[in-house]
């Protein structure tokens, strides 16, 4: 990933039935009654199913406190930040944390002893230094969060006029304003890189705040848009899945799939995440379910029986 940077302003966050809100997926449309409440089936949605792993290992090693929390901020980014108030905090609450240069806004998405878990789980991973949490978020808060989520839309019009402007051959993703709008991100894609140098400092002079722009790959430009799989379900890599694993066609010879590259492809256009998912399955019940080679027949009382490879239908 590739950035540069110029300086000053930012926003985050929503909470009336039916508005944008920033959700453990990302931002959707608030799963909110009337009284803009978020339900609690909506809350405990936000855990992924990855927790079932951690619930799987020895409790023993679980450490106890409210030192640390999980926090997840728009298209899947999650930092674990240190809890130094010992604030009592529930999955689902937006709170203010600490930034790299100001404030931002996320939403818990984990408390307790499994924080301190997966945290110790991911040590040595490359994580962001652990900023504190503040507080918690606030009314007035949330109101800036929605005018700053409107400034992102039509921030993402005026550098989508300006990029043919410097002729640059990239594609616009999305635009993020940081809470206290120090900080603008923009999201792009492009076959190579770019030299965005002389749009930076146009945006800067439009928005005075620091201005970054951030090259990233299709597979993540999936997430941040999000979507419908061909399963009729949300994206995994918007609805849970947080980190992208290498996927090659050996997934689906091993599960006997016909490689049909329309059928196993994404939304990103890459082999879809879920070819991984069944693939220890997969491979045991190709070796206990040894077929015969077409060659060698099978036989039974009554007759013999040749084995044919599958077609790669369409």
């Amino acid at each position: 990933m590739r950035s540069e940077t110029m300086n000053e302003n930012d926003t985050e966050h929503p909470m009336q039935a039916g508005e944008v809100v920033p959700s453990a997926d990302g931002f959707q449309q608030a799963p909110a009654d009337e009284s803009g409440e978020w339900s609690l089936d909506a809350r405990n949605a936000c855990v992924d199913c990855g927790l079932a792993r951690l619930l799987a290992g020895p409790a023993t090693d679980i450490a106890e406190g409210k030192d640390h929390v999980e926090i997840q901020f728009k298209a899947q980014r999650r930092d674990f930040l240190r809890n130094p108030f010992q604030l009592d905090l529930h999955i689902g609450e937006f709170v203010i944390v600490e930034a790299e240069k100001g404030i931002d806004l996320g939403m818990v998405h984990l408390t307790g002893p499994l924080a301190n878990f997966k945290r110790l789980a991911f040590a040595g991973r490359g994580k962001s230094p652990e900023f504190p949490v503040l507080r918690k978020a606030t009314e007035e808060d949330l109101a800036q969060y929605r005018e700053n989520t409107t400034r992102e839309r039509e921030t993402f019009d005026v550098c989508l006029q300006k990029i043919p402007a410097h002729d640059l051959p990239m594609n616009l993703v999305d635009v993020e304003y940081q809470f206290d709008r120090n900080r603008i991100t923009f999201y792009f894609t492009a076959e190579k890189r770019v030299d965005f140098r002389g749009l930076v400092r146009d945006l800067a002079g439009v928005y005075r705040t620091r201005i970054e722009l951030r090259q990233i790959g299709v597979r993540d430009e999936a997430k941040r848009i999000g979507g419908i799989g061909s399963c009729g379900q949300g994206l995994c890599c918007v609805s849970w899945l947080v980190n992208f694993q290498h996927i090659s066609t050996q997934h689906a010879r091993v599960q006997n799939l016909p490689f049909n590259p329309s059928r196993l492809s994404g939304q990103c256009g890459r082999l879809k995440c879920c070819l991984a998912f069944e693939m220890e399955e997969g491979a045991l019940q190709k070796k206990e379910t040894q077929r015969p080679q077409p060659e060698e027949p099978a036989t039974s009382p009554d007759s013999e029986y040749y084995n044919e490879p599958l077609e790669h239908e369409a």
